[in-house]
């Protein structure tokens, strides 16, 4: 089974097999020019119009509400468009979303619950929603920010969408993430300190590592810092990928 992890813009991928999509933090713009980028204007038409490949099952999924991850006027179009697929988000961008697309709006976790969530359906692929913090402060998460992170599941091979995760040994540590042995996860850049690079290797252990949130600005000096990792940080960060531009694809298995 091929599955592609396809770059769109900051956080936002999209997980695809031959018949289903996985769309993560990627139908947003922005009123002013991001030192993240945006999504291109031909790819957020595309999914909202349902143009190929976004004919095919498509579960739009989304970590929280901020305007670099979500826009409530997207994805309510998004909605009309397409009444058979779903959006899976926390309760607060429901919120923002509305009432009127109550029964495609999946919210599994409730805000400040720490319970196990079962996972999501859609399609051929299940989408487990993992309540997380979101990054504050260096140091400190924003616990203002209801925030998920997601494991997204083909078959046997699982990939964690982080979004804008904080990096805590003791939180991450207790998602377990080290028994569902990752083929790839996502990450923001600020995981590749030493203590974030601790996390990586102890406690996701993913066999491929994709780098995002990165500053457009940055990219030149973060690539180079990856090429020019001791081999601990080598160790810890297994196989890397770094994408740039808008359409960068990883094949994952």
């Amino acid at each position: 089974m091929d599955i592609k992890l396809v770059f769109n813009a900051n956080c936002g991928f999209t997980v695809s097999n031959e018949t289903s999509n996985c769309v993560f933090d990627s139908l947003f713009r922005l009123s002013a020019e991001s030192e993240y980028g945006e999504p291109d204007s031909t790819f957020v038409s595309n999914v909202v119009g349902g143009v190929q490949p976004f004919d095919r099952t498509t579960a739009l999924v989304i970590t929280h509400d901020h305007a670099d991850h979500f826009d409530p006027e997207l994805t309510t179009d998004f909605l009309q468009a397409h009444h058979l697929n779903r959006v899976i988000c926390p309760r607060s961008v429901r919120d923002r979303i509305g009432s009127d697309f109550s029964e495609q709006i999946l919210t599994p976790v409730a805000s400040g619950s720490d319970d196990p969530q079962e996972a999501v359906t859609v399609g051929d692929l299940s989408v487990k929603p993992l309540r997380t913090d979101h990054c504050g402060p260096p140091g400190e998460p924003n616990i203002a920010v209801d925030h998920n992170s997601y494991i997204v599941t083909f078959g046997e091979t699982s990939i964690l969408l982080g979004g804008d995760l904080h990096p805590s040994v003791e939180s991450i540590a207790e998602l377990g993430l080290v028994e569902l042995q990752l083929r790839a996860a996502v990450v923001p850049h600020w995981f590749l300190d030493d203590y974030g690079l601790t996390i990586i290797k102890d406690h996701i252990a993913a066999e491929h590592i994709v780098i995002s949130h990165v500053p457009i600005a940055d990219l030149d000096g973060l690539r180079a810092a990856i090429e020019g990792a001791t081999p601990a940080e080598r160790e810890a960060l297994g196989q890397v990928f770094l994408p740039s531009h808008g359409g960068d694809t990883f094949h994952i298995g």
